[in-house]
């Protein structure tokens, strides 16, 4: 515990946090990632399991995945529940089945700590029936209501129950807010909010550092770094005239890569070559799209439906010419979208006009809300460029909206609206290429 104590600060917001939850049976803590909302509720949780009564000896950790709860409840990068009780913790199995948890020597006897996830409407039968005196719950917004229900249930039988509960923020809609505001109307619950700077871990330097990787005029500024709850603007990209390149010289690339997003039906194919290049005046690594290739499927205009084999043949067609255009350089990687079929076609088209596959690979896929922060970044900070004839991906980028639908569960997606335009197929490649390229970008690697 003296080791323990010696390794953290305490700020004051941390102290109300820790000393107001004991009062109420929720206690919520909203705010940007990164924000110390996480340490203060371990914290928290554990002084509630140190301070219960001998009759209140059993605790849940719950997050998205159990996995989730054992990282920010259980270890929480050395501020958790085991670096608290250290030698008096030690996992195990809780008695009578063959469920992981801490098990805990504290002064009025043995604690139990379990750990499940709660993504799925059934997550709750893995803790049904059980009595439970404290919760911590990590992600709220992310939890099913199926299982925020159960949890509501296990704490009935309890004279004095507690919930703490961390959460980023997500749109206004989702009903998570309505539980907050429920739980503080009838005087049972507690709300604080967070922001970057409350992170007490962090050196100033930090923290203007992980601002500066944002656009402070967009809703990801408002969210990740103010830990505000915004609905986002309908346009989710914003392309400035610094993003749009005039002319380039094939000879200033690092290398680059190719990119194949193959579509069917009334969908498009698109192709891009995406090439890095280090700019010396300013310090940074930049990914310039260079050249296009927009074919849409579809059945509207009358136009020729392309199977596989065709689409894979003009991808041998693209490489080549990027080849040309590039200077006889061979492209580091060759990237088609995840399908078996279309993989077999490449592999078939290629060889059958001796063109090397070795290069061939699937495309790296990040989260697809992930993607979209990442490609608000880049683009704002001049780390993503396109030649100005690259005409359909500059178009989509500014047609860019989300999916309203899926704004109101609190998922960040794009619509994907079947137009004359197509799928915004030109987005996808485009993601793909600068997920590959993300080391060198400094991608901020700040999650949900």
């Amino acid at each position: 515990m003296s080791e323990y104590s010696d390794n953290i600060k305490i700020s004051e917001k941390m102290a109300d946090v820790i000393e107001g939850c004991q009062h109420y049976v929720w206690t919520f803590l909203h705010g940007s990632v990164q924000c110390g909302k996480s340490v203060t509720a371990a914290l928290a949780l554990s002084l509630l399991i140190e301070n219960s009564s001998p009759k209140d000896n059993l605790f849940l950790t719950l997050g998205y995945t159990e996995s989730s709860a054992i990282n920010n409840y259980w270890i929480c990068s050395g501020f958790g529940i085991q670096a608290y009780f250290g030698s008096r913790c030690e996992r195990g199995k809780y008695p009578g089945t063959n469920i992981n948890c801490l098990r805990i020597k504290t002064r009025s006897g043995m604690k139990y700590v379990l750990a499940f996830g709660g993504n799925t409407k059934t997550s709750g039968n893995g803790f049904h029936g059980f009595r439970l005196s404290g919760i911590g719950i990590d992600e709220l917004d992310r939890l099913t209501p199926e299982v925020i229900e159960e949890v509501k249930q296990r704490i009935t039988a309890v004279e004095d129950p507690h919930i703490i509960a961390t959460l980023n923020p997500n749109v206004p809609k989702h009903p998570v807010y309505a539980l907050i505001k429920e739980t503080l109307d009838r005087g049972v619950g507690m709300r604080t909010d967070w922001t970057l700077d409350d992170n007490i871990a962090l050196s100033p330097q930090k923290i203007a550092a992980v601002k500066a990787m944002y656009d402070p005029e967009s809703n990801y500024y408002k969210r990740y770094i103010l830990g505000l709850s915004v609905d986002p603007e309908s346009q989710i990209y914003t392309v400035r005239d610094y993003n749009i390149l005039d002319k380039f010289n094939p000879e200033d690339y690092i290398g680059y890569i190719v990119t194949c997003d193959q579509g069917v039906s009334i969908s498009s194919s698109v192709f891009q070559l995406n090439a890095l290049i280090y700019n010396q005046e300013i310090g940074q690594f930049e990914m310039h799209t260079l050249k296009e290739y927009f074919y849409l499927n579809s059945e509207h205009n009358n136009a020729e439906i392309k199977m596989y084999k065709d689409t894979a043949y003009d991808y041998l067609v693209f490489i080549k010419e990027c080849i040309t255009l590039m200077g006889d350089k061979f492209p580091e990687t060759i990237y088609i979208d995840m399908d078996e079929e279309f993989y077999r076609n490449i592999v078939e088209v290629f060889q059958k006009n001796s063109f090397p596959t070795q290069k061939v690979r699937y495309v790296i896929k990040n989260d697809v809300s992930q993607r979209l922060k990442q490609g608000s970044n880049v683009l704002y900070h001049g780390k993503a460029r396109i030649y100005k004839e690259c005409k359909h991906l500059i178009e989509d980028l500014k047609s860019a909206t989300y999916d309203q639908k899926k704004l109101e569960v609190g998922k960040f997606e794009r619509a994907k609206d079947y137009t004359s335009s197509g799928h915004l197929d030109s987005l996808d490649a485009w993601e793909y290429s600068f997920t590959h390229y993300q080391n060198k970008l400094y991608i901020t690697s700040i999650g949900e």
